[in-house]
């Protein structure tokens, strides 16, 4: 068993502190549209990089036991929320990768990759929303 412990405080006013195991603070707000300056982190973009950053740091183990010469990799997440009935939610988080490759024969291979990471991120597989990965593989000399 794995297990991963952050640690917050309230620094006064909607400012928190997030923290983890002697690493950096990071400050944590609400987003603009709720109060927030939009000059911090806030939840929802944590949510999304932390999503983004496992499908990565995933891929990357299935680029390595695949021999895919991996160029570069871009992503960014989208996460969207919506009023309900019942609240706000988030009702889907999309990731929009552009992953460039040295050979032709790795775009086939880095596309089973990413559909590899999906199933087997930890991070996204324990939302409840859609994960939606939108993938553009290419060659790069």
């Amino acid at each position: 068993m794995s297990e991963y412990v952050t640690c917050l405080e309230w620094k006064g006013g909607q400012e928190l502190e997030l923290s983890a195991d002697q690493k950096p603070g990071l400050t944590v707000t609400p987003p603009k549209e709720f109060g927030g300056t939009g000059q911090e982190w806030s939840p929802e973009e944590i949510m999304g990089g932390a999503i983004d950053s496992c499908l990565l740091l995933t891929t990357l183990f299935f680029v390595k036991n695949l021999n895919i010469e991996l160029v570069s990799y871009r992503s960014s997440a989208t996460v969207e929320m919506h009023r309900t009935e019942a609240g706000l939610r988030i009702q889907e988080i999309t990731l929009n990768i552009e992953a460039a490759v040295r050979q032709d024969a790795d775009i086939a291979k880095m596309n089973s990759a990413i559909e590899k990471a999906k199933m087997y991120c930890p991070v996204s597989n324990v939302v409840k929303c859609p994960v939606k990965v939108l993938v553009e593989t290419r060659v790069q000399k």
